[in-house]
């Protein structure tokens, strides 16, 4: 399904645009039930992370879950790295580095 996916896309010249963190954040945020606030803090910090091309070339879902636990922390929500990292389909490391690297670079 994938492969055809992928043909069909090249035959046709569509543009398949790559995913952005901002998008796994409601879905992460439901699976962890988190506050309302820890999402929109979330989807902010993921966006910036976006517009300032922090999250290029890294997997999406991590880089939202990253941001989630920033959000998280701000706003007393409780939430484990490796909760997030289960609902993110990535490792605990995965969740951390990113963390660490956007809280570094978005100077939070």
């Amino acid at each position: 399904m994938r492969n055809a996916y992928s043909v069909l896309n090249r035959e046709l010249g569509l543009p398949v645009p790559p995913q952005q963190p901002v998008a796994f954040v409601p879905k992460l945020a439901s699976e962890v039930d988190t506050s309302a606030e820890t999402r929109h803090e979330a989807s902010q910090i993921a966006e910036r992370a976006a517009e300032t091309g922090r999250s290029s070339g890294r997997n999406p879902a991590g880089v939202a879950a990253a941001c989630l636990e920033i959000a998280a922390t701000d706003t007393e929500d409780e939430i484990t790295q490796e909760e997030l990292a289960a609902a993110a389909d990535v490792c605990s490391a995965t969740v951390r580095s990113n963390r660490d690297t956007l809280k570094k670079q978005l100077r939070r």
